[in-house]
């Protein structure tokens, strides 16, 4: 059984707290968790199988800790010529991206290599609640096989219509949160609902103040012809990085690598090496869909079970509980000198223009790619009402519909207000332009466990002679 945690981030819990969810979970037990939220909700160990309850309907079910419930019901799934309505049955999704905290019990249990930016085989300082990144679509499935075959749970890959009904939620909007992107760059703050590329380049100018930036530029009036890099391919010398009034960002990638873009700059060949920018589970919660999950926009992307094809919504399973094509009948897309079938990636990721972090836009990857953008979430397929016993526990694993007397032990199901209806829905994460020197921009939170963290391994390199990593690793008792 895993032993109990106590860790700098429940420190910082205490102290600094969290805003409150609009759409509230159920309390973690906290004798089982690995990580903590931005938000101050308990990531909860993997192999734990506590759960809480939920009406549905004229049943109970028992839901995982740590997932939402979703219902069975219809929504519009797609964009423009593809829209089509699909018909789902219930489901649960993870409230968070799997975390690094959660791919090391993986590690530690399985004997797998761990993702290539982790030193000594543990995730950074203060990464522990940070999605996980290095893995790829097998890497996931494998995931999700060892947490059913440790729980009994059948955990997979969320449908590529499960993750967009999530996302959407019941709003259906373009959002998590609503109709419109809802980003803003004024006085030398960017503020928004989601991890995008304006919030690394904010945090990017925060962090360098020898960089150009403009404020209150409108993209268009941007140049778009570059000089070439210099020999030292670096931003501080080229200045090259522009955020607009509406959030926008210029300046950060062309079709020709030689040009002065920041992905062609030193500094992010080393951001991408170690990790990439994004945030802790949960850093943004007036983004957070009403049907409770967190962090659907941006962030990081995420892998789906589904098989690309551009006309998804033509295919024979399109109208109820669809899962795409299989290999064969998968569009071929070019990578390199060949043609290869590739996955559906959701939800953009901290390297994506605020557009590609849409509930509808669509991105694909080979399933063997691994890459600093992309990690995923897992989901579980509820029974239907009309199943037997027996089917129920094949979907879901054994003693997972429970019976409560006590109506206050459900799931209470509060519906996040529209923006402009409630404070708790404003915009909560804003980037504010640093000199060079001042504080991080992370959450006070988020700082206060990363300088508890580092407290502790300063004192274990004094008491230890410099072998500092290895005694933060727990053992399986």
């Amino acid at each position: 059984m895993p032993r109990a945690r106590s860790t700098p981030c429940a420190l910082a819990a205490l102290f600094f707290g969290a805003a409150p969810l609009a759409h509230a979970a159920p309390a973690i037990d906290a004798s089982s968790y690995v990580a903590i939220a931005a938000t101050g909700e308990l990531v909860p160990d993997p192999v734990a199988r506590a759960t809480y309850a939920v009406a549905d309907g004229a049943r109970t079910l028992a839901i995982p800790q740590g997932m939402d419930y979703v219902p069975a019901g219809s929504f519009t799934m797609g964009e423009g010529a593809h829209l089509h309505p699909v018909k789902l049955d219930a489901f649960a999704i993870g409230r968070f991206e799997v975390t690094n905290a959660e791919w090391l019990e993986f590690v530690d249990a399985t004997g797998r290599p761990p993702p290539p930016h982790w030193p000594y085989g543990m995730p950074p300082i203060g990464t522990m609640g940070l999605p996980v990144t290095f893995v790829t679509w097998q890497d996931a499935q494998d995931f999700c096989a060892w947490r059913s075959a440790a729980t009994g749970w059948n955990f997979t890959l969320p449908t590529e219509a499960q993750w967009e009904h999530a996302a959407r939620g019941t709003r259906g909007a373009a959002f998590p949160w609503g109709a419109n992107p809802d980003a803003t760059f004024v006085g030398d703050t960017l503020t928004s609902r989601c991890n995008y590329r304006g919030v690394c380049a904010a945090g990017v100018l925060a962090r360098t103040s020898r960089l150009h930036f403009t404020a209150n530029t409108a993209v268009a009036r941007v140049p778009d012809t570059f000089a070439a890099l210099d020999a030292t391919r670096s931003l501080a010398t080229n200045q090259v990085l522009a955020i607009s009034a509406d959030g926008m960002v210029a300046n950060w990638q062309q079709s020709d690598p030689t040009l002065a873009t920041f992905v062609a700059s030193d500094e992010f060949t080393a951001l991408v090496a170690a990790g990439g920018a994004a945030h802790t589970v949960g850093s943004f919660p007036a983004g957070q869909s009403d049907l409770g999950p967190l962090d659907m926009a941006g962030n990081v992307a995420e892998w789906v079970a589904d098989w690309f094809a551009a006309d998804y919504d033509r295919l024979s399973d399109a109208a109820e509980n669809p899962h795409g094509p299989d290999a064969a009948t998968a569009d071929p897309i070019p990578f390199g000198a060949r043609l290869v079938a590739t996955k559906v990636v959701r939800g953009g990721s901290w390297a994506d223009a605020l557009a590609a972090t849409c509930s509808t836009a669509r991105d694909f990857a080979p399933p063997a790619s691994a890459s600093a953008t992309i990690g995923f979430r897992v989901a579980i397929r509820l029974p239907k009402t009309s199943d037997s016993s027996a089917s129920t526990e094949s979907q879901m694993g054994p003693a997972l519909l429970a019976s409560i007397d006590t109506a206050a032990e459900l799931d209470p199901r509060v519906p996040i207000a529209p923006p402009a209806a409630s404070a708790s829905a404003a915009r909560t994460a804003s980037v504010p332009l640093r000199p060079r020197g001042a504080a991080s921009v992370a959450s006070p939170s988020a700082w206060f466990a990363d300088a508890a963290l580092a407290a502790g391994f300063g004192l274990g390199a004094l008491l230890s002679g410099g072998l500092i990593v290895f005694f933060l690793r727990r053992k399986k008792t």
